[in-house]
């Protein structure tokens, strides 16, 4: 059996699939300006943390477009992994 190769995910990678989970779970394509401006107010704690995943993972309810957004935030490549329904 032939093993997968697993390549490390890049911030273009994680942006990529945060773009689409927004789209899927919140109803709109966000801008790449609308994702800085999240990543912005995780770094400053302007959000509100809820807990933390990992080492590098930490679960934050922002607003974007005026809806409130549950995202997955990776300090390490300092990007927003996923969008959550809300009520996950």
């Amino acid at each position: 059996m032939k093993r997968r190769s697993h390549r490390i995910k890049e911030k273009a990678d994680l942006e990529r699939h945060a773009f689409g989970r927004c789209a899927q779970r919140l109803g709109f394509f966000p801008t790449q300006e609308e994702l800085d401006e999240v990543v912005r107010k995780i770094q400053t704690g302007d959000g509100e943390f809820l807990f933390t995943q990992s080492l590098t993972r930490t679960h934050w309810n922002v607003i974007i477009r005026g809806v409130v957004a549950r995202v997955v935030y990776d300090k390490k490549r300092k990007a927003i992994v996923t969008v959550l329904p809300i009520d996950a």
